[in-house]
């Protein structure tokens, strides 16, 4: 993702600032990872395996509109890179799941 950085509209990190979630491209980003539940690197890369596609939309408003092409040739080195991330944060996941059926069995 380093190859883009001189080439974004805005720092990266905007998208982390509650504050900025009203922004398009922030709550475009934010929202697409939120309807899918990717909490981590490891959950993007799994989805980026069955849809290699998901997001490329929504990174495109971050980058320069004249510098656009230069997402798309960086495309398949992103989903390489996200590759080498699966697995990583899986055990977040896992433990969300379990924190969920511990609650729910709590009630039962």
């Amino acid at each position: 993702m380093s190859g883009l950085a001189n080439n974004l509209v805005a720092p990266a990190a905007t998208a982390a600032r509650p504050e900025l979630a009203g922004l398009p491209r922030v709550g475009e980003l934010v929202g697409a990872l939120q309807e899918r539940r990717v909490l981590n690197g490891g959950g993007l890369a799994t989805v980026w395996q069955h849809e290699p596609l998901f997001l490329r939309q929504q990174i495109a408003l971050w980058v320069q509109k004249q510098q656009r092409g230069v997402l798309e040739s960086l495309w398949p080195q992103l989903l390489q890179e996200a590759a080498g991330m699966q697995g990583q944060g899986d055990g977040a996941v896992q433990h969300m799941k379990h924190k969920k059926q511990k609650k729910a069995s709590r009630f039962r």
